[in-house]
Parts: C-alpha cells; structure tokens; sequence
C-alpha cells in the first residue's frame, strides 16, 4: 500500500483560523506568524460535486480531479536560499518507479500533529486515495483565490477526526528509533527499524474500521463555536444562521494595499457596474485604508444574498466603528446576476453592518464560473 505520514500544525478544524480554533505546536511558524500559516485550510472543502479542476503541471501536462475537493499543504525542507525542496515521491512506499513523475495517485496520507499538552503526535485525519505532488501547486479555484498546497483528495474521501478520537500515537525517530525525523513527512519504509511493519499495519487497521463521526460531515458555528450538522439551517446551541449553499475565506491584504482594488475596479469596468462608474471607483479607493475583506461562494437562486452574507459575517467582528464603507462585488454568469438577486445581496450586508454604513454595489459578469456559482467580494474600508 502506498502510504505517507504527514506533520502539521494542530488545529480542531482547519478550515482558517478564527475566534475558536488557532494553529499551535507547528514549529517556529505559528509562533512568528500566529493564524498566517498555509496548512491551516487542510481540510477545508472547495469546488462543486458536479465540477472539474483542471491542473497545468511543470512539465505542461494537464491533470483533471472532479467532484469536491480538499488540498493540504504540508511544507518541505528548504534550500540555503529559502527555496522549498521537492517531494521525493520516490521515496513513498511501493512508488520506487516515480523518481521522474510530477505525482503519485491513489496514495493513503496519514495526518498528524501535537495535541497541547501531549509529549507527541498524533494521528488527525487522513486523505484516501491522495495525489501527491513533487512541488507546490499554486491553483485559482472557484472562489477566485489562490489555494496553495501539495496534496489533494476528493472530499468524499477525507476524514477529519473529532478530538476525542485523536488518540493513536505516532512516533519521532529521535526518541523512539523510528518515525518522524526533522521533516515533516515520515515515508514509513521498512528500513527505518524493523517495528515500522507493524506500526504501519496497525494504523491502516485503525483507518478501515474507523466508523465514528467525521468533522467533515459538520460545520462550525462562527458565533459559539459548537459543531453543527451539515444541511441544518440554525446553530442549536445559539440559534446562529447557517449557510447551507454558501461559504466564505477571509483574507489578509494589508501588505498588498489599495493597488489590489483598483485591479477589482479595472477588472469590473465595463461589465455591470451598478451605481458608480470606475474613475469614481478608483477616485473613492484611491489612498484608503480598510479593516477586513472576505470572499464568499453560492449556489443556487439564493447564492447571491447567502453568499454576500456569509462573507459579511466571516469580517463583521474585525470591522471598527471607523468604517466607512463596503465594496460588494458579485461576481457570476451573466444569467445569473438579475437585479433583485443584487438587492438582496447588498440588504444582506447592509443588515450585518448597519445603517451607517456605506455599501456600494458592482456586478462582474465572470463566464469562468461553473453552473450557477456566484462569488462575493467584500471589503471594509476605512
């Protein structure tokens, strides 16, 4: 069996970093950089079930994944520059013949990281029937947003275990003559020590007949933190509005500034601006300064307004009560963007941020979006 042990940053969800779930116990990163780490969206769904994610890999050869996808990035040495190292796929279990492939199928990735408080890792989740990859994909998927990572599986095929059952130890080659060494991949091969047989049978036993919950199946209340069913509309515990056709990322453009702005203006110009033409546009954005900015994904007739809701909230508690204003952009296939799916976009936001506040609304017509998406983009200005 192909199979490969991966370390990561703990996390209860890994869906981004919010109010109820930080990465910790990552090394240096987390430390130094606190939620700004790239794997904590490792098991975050993208895509649609219905859709297909084309990948141009280095050698020009083109790869196509269907269905819901999950995409984990999970770092590798580095070179004296900085530069990270490729994946040695040849040292993956039964993939001896790779040493020249862009990726491997059909591979079990075994999750793990360090709970607070435990002396080592243990097992979190793991992706069934992965490709990995010898180097870093850099993809634009739905949402419009770079998703940056190395390993990817089907949706279907990910388990994500609840905290309780994040109980089956992994070992360190340091202290235990045979596990992880200073990577952060452990390629489980039998020369290590003579336990690894084992071990490894061990765990793959626990993987097949696992039967528990899977934290894939539930979403995250953003308002108390409970877990809640996916398919149900209100938070028990709090009475907090879920979303059941549409999400939201939160993004971080400070160190980009207003120059990435006036490209949405740009880019927007000529294809349904509503209620402010683009030297306005560009005059209004010229210089400021904003508090958040959140990219939302729906689909369905009411995609627009759950969409540019779900976006509104996923900011709503980093905006200060200096904001000024807040750039709507939806985005989608032209039949798609009737006015009164707009309105109810922009009373959506206007609900969420107050009356005081400032909404201006743009349409883009993005043909590039499959079926009936609907992408929001939502920034708080100062």
């Amino acid at each position: 069996m192909r199979i490969l042990f991966v370390n990561q940053t703990y996390m209860k969800w890994y869906r981004g970093a919010n109010n109820f779930d930080h990465p910790v116990n990552g090394g240096s990163w987390p430390r130094e950089h606190g939620d700004d780490c790239a794997d904590v969206y490792n098991f975050l769904p993208f895509g649609r079930e219905d859709g297909v994610l084309p990948l141009r890999l280095n050698d020009g050869a083109e790869l196509t994944i269907d269905g819901t996808l999950c995409m984990a990035y999970i770092s590798t040495m580095r070179s004296k520059d900085g530069t990270p190292k490729n994946l040695h796929l040849e040292k993956i279990r039964d993939c001896q013949g790779y040493a020249k492939s862009n990726y491997v199928d059909d591979v079990l990735v075994v999750f793990c990281a360090k709970r607070p408080g435990d002396a080592w890792p243990t097992v979190v989740g793991w992706y069934h029937h992965a490709y990995v990859f010898r180097y870093y994909l850099d993809l634009v998927e739905p949402m419009g947003e770079s998703i940056y990572g190395n390993i990817i599986a089907k949706a279907k095929d990910v388990v994500l275990l609840p905290m309780e059952e994040r109980k089956w130890r992994v070992y360190r080659a340091s202290k235990d003559g045979f596990g992880f060494g200073q990577s952060n991949y452990w390629f489980a091969n039998e020369e290590q020590s003579p336990k690894v047989k084992g071990y490894v049978e061990d765990i793959v036993q626990k993987i097949e007949k696992y039967d528990g919950d899977n934290l894939m199946d539930y979403s995250l209340c953003p308002n108390c933190g409970s877990i809640v069913p996916r398919g149900v509309k209100y938070c028990d515990q709090c009475g907090h509005k879920m979303f059941l056709n549409a999400n939201a990322v939160s993004l971080d453009l400070v160190e980009a500034g207003s120059a990435i702005l006036l490209d949405i203006a740009r880019a927007i110009s000529g294809k349904g601006v509503v209620g402010i033409s683009e030297d306005e546009f560009e005059a209004l954005l010229k210089g400021v300064k904003y508090t958040a900015v959140a990219v939302g994904v729906g689909t369905g007739t009411e995609a627009a307004p759950e969409a540019a809701e779900a976006a509104m909230q996923s900011i709503v508690s980093r905006i200060t009560d200096k904001a000024k204003g807040i750039l709507l952009i939806v985005s989608g296939a032209e039949k798609y963007l009737d006015m009164v799916e707009l309105k109810k976009a922009q009373d959506a936001v206007q609900s969420i941020a107050g009356e005081s506040a400032q909404i201006i609304l743009c349409a883009n017509y993005d043909n590039t979006l499959e079926g009936d998406t609907i992408r929001v983009t939502l920034v708080a200005c100062e």
